[in-house]
């Protein structure tokens, strides 16, 4: 874990202030610029106050550019430049989501910087190209000898570069515009093209590209790519880049990066591709995709968790040859598609072997694809989603009658019973789906297989392992249950995982399941499974029923003894209000004093039984919360939008970038016959649960930030930050405030427990804590509490939603 920016507290106080006075028009709907609001105004407006400002750069960005004086004092702007350098790349060097928007570019990490600049290896006397140069990260990839050109086709990203670079002396390199000719061989070409880009876009980038490589690379040079993931393994256009390489006999290096290395802005997985002009026709593929190849980060500029590479780490497997991650060989020995993904290739039954009585199959074997007909847009269809398959073949039924109608826009439509497979990001689920026909048609959801069992005829043969099997038809040698018990196996799962590719979701191809292996006994043996698994699913099933009717049965003793205890201390006080009126017979004042070991006034007493009161209130509407409430299927990012637009109070402000690329599709997603599977702007992450109680869950955080992060005070900086992200199969709902720290002597399990509180008050009794748990508990989730008492962000709370889906397109 690294802190990355070095603004001091001085600094940070001056940048808040310019935000909020210049920024405040900006919140009630005026519009302040048009060409260069996505631009820091602060960064623009310094750098037009030194004396070697770019006329030109000035001349871009001439829209952005204010007079400082009228927001800040002479002390602070002076402050400001004494803190040039690092106030101008803390505030230009983090991306912004309209840039991505505007221009297809984000910031390349400079981990990433490194690591091509190391595997091309610079020295000065060089000749280096730069083409789409972006912010000019590339040129600390150019040895200072080195002969070097670039070019940006933006010109705002051209005047961000000159801003950014000033004082290099390879800044000028970099010119503005693209050359429709590019003239000459160079020794070392570096590249970052823009993401996100279309197909029209698309096609020119690579065609460009594919020129440097087969034609401007001098003997023995190399060239450095950072590409979209998509490279490896998309045809049309990157296949045929793919293609141009193995072709000309260029060797090859591709690493494929881990994800989370340009959030927050954009979710699309990275690769860096080394091309040798060497004629010798080798290939390495290097998969550093896990976590391990990943360092936590903290960037003060956003107050975001985020993640850098272990520029080292992956160094060392490279250069190890780890048999596990790196796969060399030559373009013999690529697939069809030449396909660069190193997990294609590299051993998945090294460390399993079939057991006595077990036969290999392949599952086209044993099964027919059902394809379907592709359909657009429509909406009197039921659809089926990946939450609504099971991870258990007992438990995989599915009526077709029991799926609701919902608007989709497409995709491969049913019209018999089927059994269906899915996967998406690591996780394999089945159905076995009855009442399908042509008046019940449905469709299926992205990335799911319908098929069915395979039959033999009576005088063909099937090949089993290595022995043909005469006269048999499938059923003999696996059942239906059996099949999807294999489907949803670890080994399966290994294949799926290996195999499986994409910039944002990992999805297979139809060909991809058909060849996966699955391990099978015999049918004796294969009964006995089921019987088993059966026994132990009834089992099971017991079991999660006594557990749900003993927490009810806590929950009931629980809330029943908090309600006596509210009572009991109701009866102490109305006993010492009957005392005080007994005095005076029958008169009293609130200055009247009573007690012994402890005097209080009425006026005191008042109060306690008003606030007894007001909590026995509370229990009672509490009392049966999250019973009752009814699950539904709903993308986050909309909902999210939907509650943050609401008025919560005026204490805080939300900190919820609704339009953020993380929380949406980055651009249009084709399934594998090219039509479209996921359109720009979808969002990305859907769950099952309750609307209501979600809102009821996100109103106990906002109370509790308020009473105790805010104290209740008002406060310009006072902020609730939202944020999506995945893990896994899960997604995640982070709620920070900033506001003051958890007590010392209240923990975080003190949180989530009944009549728990770190403050008095009238109004919070240490319920809402409990019932954020219970809520998220009822509906399959899980919450946790992370404190942080030094961070900018103190108390964070992770939402964690199980049942989820990822839908895109419905």
């Amino acid at each position: 874990m690294r802190q990355v920016v070095t603004l001091s507290t001085e600094v940070r106080n001056i940048v808040s202030k310019f935000n909020k006075t210049f920024y405040e028009p900006e919140r009630q709907g005026q519009s302040l610029f048009s060409k260069t609001s996505y631009v820091d105004i602060l960064a623009v407006s310094l750098y037009a106050m030194r004396d070697d400002a770019d006329s030109k750069v000035l001349h871009i960005l001439e829209e952005g550019i204010v007079d400082l004086h009228q927001y800040l004092d002479d002390a602070e702007i002076n402050t400001l430049l004494e803190n040039y350098h690092t106030v101008v790349v803390t505030l230009l060097g983090t991306t912004n989501g309209d840039i991505i928007t505007k221009t297809g570019w984000c910031k390349l990490p400079k981990e990433i910087v490194s690591l091509c600049s190391t595997l091309v290896s610079k020295s000065d006397d060089k000749r280096v190209y730069l083409p789409y140069a972006g912010d000019g990260s590339f040129l600390d990839a150019v040895a200072s000898g080195a002969e070097c050109v670039g070019f940006e086709q933006n010109e705002l990203l051209w005047a961000i570069c000159q801003i950014l670079q000033q004082g290099k002396e390879a800044a000028g390199a970099i010119r503005l515009g693209m050359p429709t000719e590019v003239r000459g061989k160079f020794d070392n070409i570096f590249t970052f093209p823009p993401m996100g880009s279309g197909t029209r876009e698309k096609k020119a980038i690579v065609s460009y590209l594919s020129d440097l490589a087969e034609n401007h690379l001098t003997e023995n040079g190399r060239m450095a790519c950072v590409l979209p993931i998509s490279f490896c393994y998309e045809m049309g256009p990157w296949r045929q880049f793919r293609k141009t390489i193995v072709d000309n006999g260029s060797s090859v290096l591709a690493v494929l990066l881990p994800e989370g290395l340009l959030y927050p802005v954009l979710n699309i997985k990275l690769c860096i591709l080394i091309i040798e002009n060497n004629h010798q026709g080798n290939i390495a593929l290097v998969n550093t995709t896990d976590k391990h190849f990943l360092a936590n980060e903290f960037g003060e500029s956003q107050s975001l968790r985020k993640v850098s590479l272990k520029l080292n780490a992956v160094l060392d497997t490279i250069n190890s040859g780890d048999e596990a991650l790196v796969w060399s060989g030559t373009a013999e020995l690529l697939d069809k598609e030449l396909t660069f993904v190193p997990s294609r290739y590299l051993p998945i039954f090294s460390d399993h072997q079939p057991a006595e009585g077990e036969v290999v199959l392949s599952i086209d074997s044993v099964i027919e694809m059902i394809k379907g007909k592709y359909i657009s847009q429509d909406n009197s269809k039921r659809k089926l989603t990946f939450n609504l398959l099971s991870d258990n073949y007992l438990t995989c039924d599915i009526n077709v009658l029991d799926i609701p109608m919902k608007q989709n826009y497409g995709g491969r439509i049913i019209t018999e019973d089927c059994l269906v497979v899915g996967y998406i990001n690591g996780a394999i689920k089945i159905g076995r789906v009855r009442g399908v026909s042509e008046s019940t048609p449905l469709v299926l959801g992205l990335n799911m297989f319908a098929f069915k069992m395979r039959y033999v005829e009576v005088d063909s043969s099937l090949l089993v392992g290595n022995e043909s099997v005469k006269s048999r038809k499938v059923s003999s040698i696996i059942t239906e249950d059996y099949l999807l018990r294999c489907l949803t196996s670890d080994i399966v799962l290994r294949q799926a995982n290996a195999w499986a590719v994409g910039s944002v979701i990992n999805r297979l191809r139809s060909e991809d399941f058909l060849s996966f292996k699955i391990y099978v006994p015999s049918l004796e043996d294969q009964d006995k499974h089921c019987k088993v698994d059966a026994a132990t699913s009834v089992k099971d099933a017991d079991a999660r029923l006594q557990q749900t009717y003993e927490d009810f049965r806590k929950d009931m003793h629980m809330k029943k003894h908090a309600l006596g205890q509210t009572l009991f201390n109701l009866n102490n006080w109305w006993k010492l209000l009957s005392k005080a009126r007994k005095k005076g017979n029958g008169v009293v004042s609130d200055t009247d004093v009573l007690g012994g070991t402890k005097e209080m006034t009425v006026a005191e007493i008042f109060q306690n039984l008003e606030t007894t009161m007001s909590k026995l209130n509370t229990q009672l509407n509490k009392f049966d919360t999250g019973y009752g409430l009814e699950r539904e299927e709903f993308a986050l990012a909309d909902f999210l939008e939907q509650y943050t637009a609401k008025d919560h109070s005026p204490l805080f402000v939300f900190e919820y970038d609704a339009d953020s690329n993380r929380h949406r599709m980055d651009f249009q997603v084709p399934d594998e016959e090219s039509n479209c599977a996921a359109y720009k702007g979808d969002p990305i992450a859907y769950v099952t649960f309750s609307k209501e109680a979600l809102e009821m869950v996100l109103d106990n955080i906002v109370s509790n930030a308020c009473t105790h992060g805010f104290a209740g005070s008002e406060g310009t900086n006072n902020k609730i930050r939202m944020d999506i992200k995945s893990d896994g199969t899960s997604y995640v709902l982070t709620v920070a405030n900033n506001g003051a720290p958890l007590k010392k002597d209240f923990t975080q399990e003190d949180v989530f427990i009944y009549g728990q509180t770190s403050g008095n008050t009238n109004e919070h009794f240490g319920i809402g804590g409990y019932e954020i748990k219970k809520l998220m508990k009822e509906f399959d989730g899980d919450v946790e509490i992370v404190s942080s008492p030094e961070a900018e962000y103190t108390v964070a709370y992770r939402l964690v939603f199980r049942k989820t889906s990822i839908l895109l397109n419905t």
